[in-house]
């Protein structure tokens, strides 16, 4: 295996690790959608992120695409699982956290 093609293998496997953590948060979408909204303060995001997933309907590539566009697509959903991670550790664990520290008075 030469090394172009152990940097393609990577990128697949990368990929399919991106694509499986997407599909575990998939369901739990709506919850973070939601949270995001009334948490975080920032529904634009939220919006912006169901636009991108409509415009590839839903980060699935057109079939017959070179393996850059399929890498793009894959990329893609694993940056929308990594942003709902995100918020989900700011609105569940970081903020409780935060505020519990606060003084009382």
């Amino acid at each position: 295996m030469n090394a172009n093609s152990a940097g393609w293998l990577a990128v697949a496997v990368r990929g399919s690790q991106v694509q499986n953590n997407a599909l575990k948060l998939q369901a739990r979408r709506p919850e973070i959608e939601q949270q995001a909204q009334v948490s975080s303060g920032r529904p634009e995001v939220i919006d912006a992120l169901r636009a991108m997933r409509a415009a590839t309907q839903g980060y699935a590539p057109p079939p017959d695409v070179c393996v850059s566009y399929q890498t793009l697509y894959q990329a893609l959903a694993g940056f929308e699982a990594d942003l709902h991670q995100h918020i989900h550790l700011e609105n569940n664990i970081l903020f409780p956290r935060a505020i519990a520290m606060e003084p009382r008075h």
